[in-house]
């Protein structure tokens, strides 16, 4: 299973082959917005660690994030697979005070996507971070534009809306949407060739 391409908000500032999608399907839904992050989407199951990327090469990021997911991987279920940007290697934004350099962002088992909710609860019981929550309720275009507007965009990629309950894998373009900033990705070459350490906030226990 690979995690599928998000589609963007009318207001996202796009790239050239960059889609947008009919977000409407989430109108009276409870939604959760949170941070986008900027690092390497990256997929854990109990046998196997992978990149989104097709370039998954050993690097020392990804050998990084391997050593940390085998202190859960033998904990989860054949169906069962995670989803989470891996921080450990900078990209375009350099970050300073990080809790971890994994943060997770959702959870399928078989087909379906978790609830936020159970996603939460399942990390915190895997040890794992939650990418951070900016706005959680019923869907308001206003409010999600309103958040977007008041980010820090020199620091913040953009945000993500998701559907706070479950959803099928093939309901994915329905139910997760992203906004981001303009000229999102400003590294002058691929960040696994020229690339610095991201920082924690405190001592590097993760």
């Amino acid at each position: 299973m690979k995690y599928q391409r998000t589609y963007h908000l009318p207001f996202s500032n796009v790239e050239d082959d960059s889609k947008f999608g009919n977000y409407l399907f989430l109108d009276g839904k409870e939604i959760v917005i949170t941070e986008k992050m900027d690092g390497e989407n990256t997929g854990i199951t109990n046998r196997l660690v992978h990149a989104r990327s097709l370039d998954s090469n050993n690097h020392p990021s990804r050998n990084w994030v391997k050593g940390f997911a085998s202190n859960f991987q033998y904990l989860m279920k054949d169906d069962e697979k995670i989803f989470g940007e891996n921080l450990y290697a900078a990209h375009s934004i350099k970050y300073e005070n990080l809790l971890s350099y994994f943060y997770g962002f959702a959870l399928y088992k078989g087909d379906i996507c978790s609830s936020w909710d159970d996603t939460v609860k399942y990390f915190v019981e895997k040890n794992i971070i939650s990418v951070p929550v900016l706005y959680r309720g019923i869907f308001n275009n206003d409010i999600i534009e309103g958040i977007f507007n008041s980010l820090d965009l020199k620091t913040t990629e953009g945000i993500v809306i998701r559907n706070a309950d479950s959803f099928h894998y093939n309901d994915f373009e329905y139910n997760i949407f992203k906004a981001v900033r303009e000229n999102h990705v400003v590294t002058d070459q691929h960040w696994t060739t020229n690339w610095g350490k991201n920082k924690l906030l405190e001592k590097e226990i993760q």
